[in-house]
Formats: structure tokens, C-alpha cells, sequence
């Protein structure tokens, strides 16, 4: 079971034909990729880590091959390129020139098969440790975006974008280009994890006072945890759903929900369906009376917010500037456990 606010934690893995590629790149034997071998690793506490399984596993499920490669490992293939030319342009990259690292390397998201590709006099890499070349790949943490009922939803920004660096280039983030190509009977490792706020949550639910749910782009998901749940469990309960997209016609999450709801007053603005830009702050502007009937009136009401982490500022401001007038007022929310939020990097 899992209550509004947990978290699933994803681990992603790379695509078959990405790692099958990176081998011919690197022309190594089909025998030695698929032949089980011991991996050891130690730890910082001193402690060894071991695993078994074959290379092709471990390009596969453990290490990001797509990340670029730090400047340690253009060090490091320099000494395997045989042209002299690559052999210096690779060891001023990785020692001498930072600023020529990032114009090749970061800024394009260049990845190590296109390093070699470039590079092509590097050859004999077969007795490498594989884990100094590449990071291991990281779980993504994602909202769980429905109420406990056997399954579990999520609401995942897909990142695909064109290259500026590279012309004609898609670039895909791992989780989003593993996300999005998985098929009805994949397998893929999710687990469940407690989320940072989901007590503060489970408080404020269960006090049936009313609640002020303010959220942007999948910054829903908690946001229709907690709309689930008070549905499946509560009644009475009054929700203010404040929730901002780029367009209210096609991005706008889970719209076709709320109508069902009757418990739930909701209030959507797209950024981008007028030439002026529009933001969260403009849409609680445009509700200020309603909201500060809620807050002051009521006494009692509580805010919950999820978005990218440039939110909390954003709306902490517009609440005691505009909507109430007092500075430091939601501060006091904050304090007195009536105003939580969920907030992540971007």
C-alpha cells in the first residue's frame, strides 16, 4: 500500500540496440561480452561489492552509457589512439584545454560512442575497467500520481529535444528514451519508497479541512494522489485545485477527471495561450479573493504545492504581496503545517 505523497523509485536501463552498437564500436567478441564474469567493486567503508553477470549486462542495466564521459577518460583513451593528432587533441581535452572540453564535450552531450566514432585510431580498449569509464546509471524518483489501488499512475515529463550542438542530433534523456519505448509486458525495476512530505500530507488530509492544491506541469501527481484518496475516503472535503500548463488544451493533466469530482473547484491557466506569458502566480492573482476568503476567512485552510523547486519562492511571494498583503505570511503557514510542498531541480 502506498499514501498520497510516496514516491517510485525507477531504474531505468539502456536500449538493446544503443549497447549492441557501443560493442561493434568498441569491436569487442560477442563471446567476451555475453560470458559471465565476476565484477568486484570496493566501497568507501572498505567493504567489496560484487556481481556476476556479462559485460553486455552491465552496459545494459548498470552503467549510463550516455552521459559524457569526464575528462579522466579522454586521459584515458589517449593512450589508445594510435594517430598522434587524436593522441594530442584527446590528452589537451582531458588535461590542459577545459574550455575545449566543453565546447566538444558537455555542452553537446557528446557520448562516448560518438567520442570513438570521432576518434577513430583509438582501438584495443579489451582490457578496460568498464566502470571507470562510465557512471553507473542513477534511479529516478517519481511522484505516485494515484490513491493505493493494486497499480499505481505516474506523471513523467518525457525530456527529447533537438541539439543546438549537433545538427539534425535528437538527444533523449536515459529514463525518458527507456520510458518511452517500453511495451505491454516489459519488465522494468520500480520500487516504493515514503515520501519527504507524505506525514505532513496524511495530517493535513485528515483534518477534512478545506485544502489549496496548487501545482504545475507533473507537478500533478501528488496533487491527484491526494484528490484520489479524499475521494475513495473522505467526504466533505473541499479542494482548490490551482494547477498551471503550457496549453490548457492539450497539456492540461488528468483534466477529464475533475468534472466527476464534485468536491473539487478547479482553476487551469496556459502559459502559452496568449502572447503574454503566463505564470502560477498570474493564475492566483486571478483568484485572489477566493483564496484569500480561504485563508483568513476560514482560518483554517492549507496549501499544498508540487512543481520544480523555483515554485515555493514564486508563490510564497505572490500570496503575501498580492493576495494578502502581510509579508511573512506564509511563512506562518509554513510554521503552523499549513502549507507543504514537494518540490524538485530543474
Amino acid at each position: 500500500d502506498y499514501l498520497p505523497g510516496d514516491v517510485a523509485v525507477v531504474y531505468p536501463f539502456n536500449q538493446k540496440d544503443d549497447v549492441e552498437a557501443l560493442v561493434n564500436i568498441l569491436n569487442w567478441d560477442a563471446t567476451m561480452v555475453d560470458k559471465p564474469l565476476m565484477f568486484k567493486k570496493a566501497r568507501p567503508d572498505g567493504r567489496i561489492n560484487s556481481l556476476v553477470c556479462s559485460i553486455r549486462q552491465v552496459l545494459t542495466e548498470y552503467l549510463d552509457i550516455y552521459s559524457p564521459p569526464n575528462r579522466s577518460v579522454f586521459t584515458f583513451l589517449s593512450g589508445y589512439a594510435a594517430n598522434q593528432d587524436e593522441r594530442e587533441k584527446l590528452k589537451e581535452m582531458g588535461e590542459e584545454d577545459y574550455d575545449l572540453y566543453l565546447e566538444y564535450c558537455v555542452r553537446p552531450k557528446r557520448t562516448f560512442s560518438e567520442v570513438l566514432r570521432d576518434f577513430p585510431s583509438i582501438n584495443c580498449l579489451q582490457n578496460v575497467d568498464i566502470f571507470d569509464i562510465f557512471p553507473v546509471i542513477r534511479p529516478r524518483s517519481f511522484s505516485i500520481a494515484s490513491c493505493s489501488c493494486g497499480n499505481f499512475d505516474l506523471a513523467v515529463s518525457l525530456v527529447k529535444y533537438k541539439s543546438k550542438f549537433l545538427k539534425g542530433l535528437i538527444r533523449e534523456g536515459l529514463a525518458s528514451r527507456c520510458l518511452s519505448r517500453l511495451k505491454p509486458g516489459d519488465n522494468i525495476r520500480i520500487e516504493h519508497q515514503k515520501g519527504d512530505f507524505s506525514s505532513s500530507l496524511s495530517k493535513l488530509i485528515h483534518t477534512r479541512k478545506p485544502l489549496i492544491l496548487i501545482g504545475a506541469g507533473t507537478g500533478i501527481a501528488p496533487l491527484r494522489s491526494i484528490i484520489q484518496f479524499i475521494d475513495k475516503h473522505l467526504n466533505g472535503v473541499e479542494v482548490y485545485l490551482y494547477y498551471g500548463c503550457r496549453n490548457e488544451t492539450s497539456d492540461c493533466l488528468f483534466k477529464a477527471e475533475w468534472p466527476r469530482m464534485p468536491f473539487i473547484k478547479f482553476r487551469c491557466m496556459g502559459s502559452r495561450d496568449t502572447d503574454a506569458k503566463r505564470h502560477i502566480d498570474t493564475l492566483l492573482r486571478s483568484n485572489k479573493e477566493e483564496l484569500k476568503r480561504l485563508l483568513i476567512d476560514k482560518h483554517d485552510s492549507a496549501i499544498v504545492l508540487s512543481g520544480n523547486n523555483h515554485l515555493p519562492k514564486l508563490v510564497k511571494e505572490t500570496i503575501d504581496k498580492d493576495i494578502i498583503g502581510v509579508s511573512g505570511f506564509s511563512d506562518y503557514l509554513i510554521k503552523t503545517g499549513r502549507f507543504v510542498y514537494e518540490c524538485w531541480s530543474v
